[in-house]
Order: C-alpha cells, then sequence, then structure tokens
C-alpha cells in the first residue's frame, strides 16, 4: 500500500474556499433554549421582537403626569398651577409617577419632580411642556419587526436583554460544533519535541459556539493514525490533524485521510500554511495542517471561518484599523500572505511594523504581534508608507 500522498497541487484560496462548497456536509442541528442560556451561541434565523417596547406610553422621570396644555407660559418667575392635591394623590389632571409607570390617560408629558413646587394643597409647574415630553412612546425602541437577534451573529447580553423586553421566551441556535485535534509525530510521542501546537489551537477556537477536544498524540504509523482519526470523528464535527502534512516520506496524514474519505484539495497557495489540505470523510471536514504553530493556526483559521458561516451562517467581524507601514514588505505574486505587525502611534496616526516574515513556527510573532495584514494575491508587496489594513487579533 502506497502510504504517502506526496504530491501537492496547490489551488488558489478562493479555489480552496469555493471547492468547499461544492461539498455535501452532515448538517450541525439545532436546539431551542431560553435566552439566557443561548449566551454565545449561533443563532439559526433572524429573531423578530413581534412586539412594542415599551408596550405602552411610559414616564421617562420621576414627576408628576399631566397635560402638556396645562403649563402654558409656566416659568420660574411665573409658577402656574397644574393639580390640587387630593388625599388620593390625584385630581385628575396631576398624577404623581415614577420612572418607567405607564402614563394615566389624558395625560400626555411629565413633569420632573425639580420643576414643581407645591403648597399645601397645590401642584405648580415651573416649566412649559411640550407634548410627550419625558415620555417613552410606545415601540419607540423596538417595533414587531425589529431584528432583536441576527441569523449567524454570536447571541450578546444586549439580545438576551432586548429578546426578553419583546416577551421571547425561547431561541433557536445551532448546538455547539465539535472540533476536534489529534497531533501526529513520533518526536512529540518519545518527548524531545514538546505538543504546543494543539493546545494553540485548542484554546486558540474554545468559544462558546465550539467545542474542542484535544486527542493528543499518535506517532508515525499508518494504521496507528487510522485509528485515531476514526475515533475522533465519531464524536466531532471536524477533525484538524497537525503534523505530516507535507510532502515527504514521513508525511503519512494526507494518506491515511484519503483512504477514509476523498481530497477536496492538496495545499493552498498562502503563507504561511500552504501544506494545509481537505479532506470529506463521512460528511466531516478534516483538515491536515502544519505542526508548526504559526503555519497550522493560519492555514487552520483560514479555512475554518469560511466553513463555520457555510455550516452555522457565522461571519466574523474583526476589528480593524488603518495604519501606515513600518517598513517594506515583498511578497510572491499569486501568494495570499499574512503577515504579523506590531502596532505603534506617532503624530500622523498609527504605524504598523512587520515582525518576521518568514519561517512557519516563529511563535514570538504571536507574542509581540498586536494584528495582521493580508497580502493579497494580485500584489508583490507592501511598500514604506504605504496605508494598510490591520486586523487586530482576537476572534470578533
Amino acid at each position: 500500500m502506497n502510504t504517502n500522498m506526496s504530491q501537492i497541487s496547490y489551488v488558489s484560496y478562493n479555489d480552496a474556499i469555493g471547492l468547499l462548497k461544492t461539498e455535501k456536509w452532515s448538517p450541525i442541528d439545532n436546539v431551542v433554549a431560553e435566552p439566557q442560556k443561548c449566551l454565545g451561541m449561533i443563532a439559526d434565523s433572524d429573531v423578530l421582537c413581534g412586539n412594542y417596547v415599551p408596550e405602552y406610553n411610559r414616564s421617562a422621570v420621576d414627576g408628576y403626569a399631566t397635560e402638556s396644555g396645562l403649563t402654558v407660559e409656566a416659568s420660574e418667575s411665573k409658577p402656574v398651577k397644574i393639580g390640587t392635591i387630593l388625599p388620593d394623590g390625584n385630581d385628575g389632571r396631576c398624577t404623581l409617577i415614577s420612572t418607567g409607570e405607564i402614563l394615566p390617560e389624558g395625560t400626555d408629558s411629565v413633569i420632573m419632580l425639580e420643576d414643581t413646587v407645591m403648597t399645601k394643597s397645590d401642584i405648580f409647574a415651573l416649566k412649559t411642556l411640550r407634548h410627550w415630553e419625558n415620555v417613552s412612546l410606545r415601540g419607540e425602541d423596538l417595533k414587531p419587526d425589529s431584528i432583536v437577534i441576527h441569523r449567524g451573529k454570536g447571541v450578546k447580553p444586549e439580545n438576551i436583554s432586548a429578546a426578553l423586553a419583546c416577551r421571547i421566551n425561547s431561541v433557536s441556535v445551532y448546538r455547539k460544533f465539535s472540533l476536534s485535534l489529534l497531533s501526529t509525530g513520533d518526536e512529540i510521542v518519545s518527548g524531545r519535541v514538546p505538543n504546543y501546537t494543539q493546545p494553540l489551537l485548542s484554546t486558540f477556537f474554545s468559544m462558546p459556539f465550539i467545542q474542542t477536544v484535544e486527542e493528543g498524540t499518535v506517532g508515525d504509523s499508518f494504521e496507528m493514525i487510522k485509528d485515531r482519526v476514526i475515533h475522533a470523528l465519531k464524536s466531532s464535527d471536524a477533525l484538524i490533524v497537525t503534523g505530516g502534512s507535507g510532502p515527504g516520506i514521513r508525511d503519512l496524514v494526507p494518506g491515511v485521510l484519503k483512504t477514509l474519505g476523498h481530497v477536496i484539495f492538496r495545499g493552498v497557495k498562502i503563507k504561511p500554511g500552504r501544506t494545509v489540505s481537505a479532506f470529506n470523510v463521512g460528511g466531516k471536514l478534516v483538515l491536515s495542517v502544519s505542526g508548526l504553530p504559526v503555519a497550522a493556526l493560519v492555514s487552520t483559521e483560514a479555512i475554518l471561518w469560511p466553513f463555520l458561516e457555510l455550516m452555522i451562517g457565522y461571519k466574523r467581524d474583526p476589528l480593524t484599523i488603518k495604519a501606515r507601514m513600518n517598513g517594506t514588505i515583498n511578497a510572491d505574486p499569486g501568494i495570499r500572505t499574512y503577515v504579523r505587525v506590531k502596532l505603534s502611534a506617532d503624530e500622523d496616526g498609527y504605524l504598523c511594523t512587520p515582525l518576521k516574515v518568514s519561517g512557519s513556527g516563529v511563535l514570538s510573532t504571536l507574542l509581540d504581534s498586536t494584528g495582521t495584514v493580508t497580502i493579497m494575491e494580485n500584489t508583490e508587496g507592501i511598500n514604506n508608507g504605504e496605508t494598510v489594513t490591520v486586523e487586530l487579533n482576537g476572534v470578533v
């Protein structure tokens, strides 16, 4: 048996994502839960308010609900009587009211307590009120067709609050996406090299809607790798296998995965991480990536985020800023290049300084960088002083 799949036919990044979209994948089920239990989960559809918020006209301040017409020409120098104090506190024209209370019928405004004076039996206004002054009108915050939770977005605390304000008692979200990680290499099994790539990926992608599972390490044995891949896929939606992704004779992973499923692409024109390969194994995505940390992280991000958008509608919305390049970066045409940069500022704005632009395992670039600049395939680099877009570190 040929246990190695050495030939790599690099495809463009856009073609790689396009190939993912042509595959048939096992669907991710949805679950229905109370809004409070959906924090961080991904909504499977837009959630509409279906109600008016507030449901009634209500007071925005503490004061007296009254008719604005009763306060015409009122001022501090010319108080105007707006009500009489009765034993029940209400003479039908002026009612004591607290913030958030429903406005009584026949009133159209609220005068704040500090804008009134009281005698033994009467209440006087010290200012003229406008129609609906200090009143939160029915539906001014949210209307029935207002979207309170967007499909493909993580549910945030403000979404939960809005849903409850709309009297929504349940929300449909995708269940957690299960992502397993398996490392290969005799050098790791023997302890000669520590396994720091798998924990990097596991912790980086661990979030409310993704459950990562570290499957440990397996040596460079075709059958052992095969058994561990089969085991991992029994309980996961996707699998990332680190190490053994290249064209070398000991790079067994692509050959193993080919026997279990079929190749989607073998190599992508990105840097770092170009040996990344994708396989469909029983309707589940398996990525074979470099064992080196930076290459593994870059290539996994490049493929996994679009895959999650395809599966659950999740689309990242990273924070970006504009900055001037402090240095020159050369890039190979036809290859999408990701460069870690460190931000600083001067009197003219932000500067970004490129960190080491070669090497697939340079952990210091992860430690020292503030963000990433992407050099697209149709450019040959970035000139000193050129304005670029920096994607800030962190998943959003």
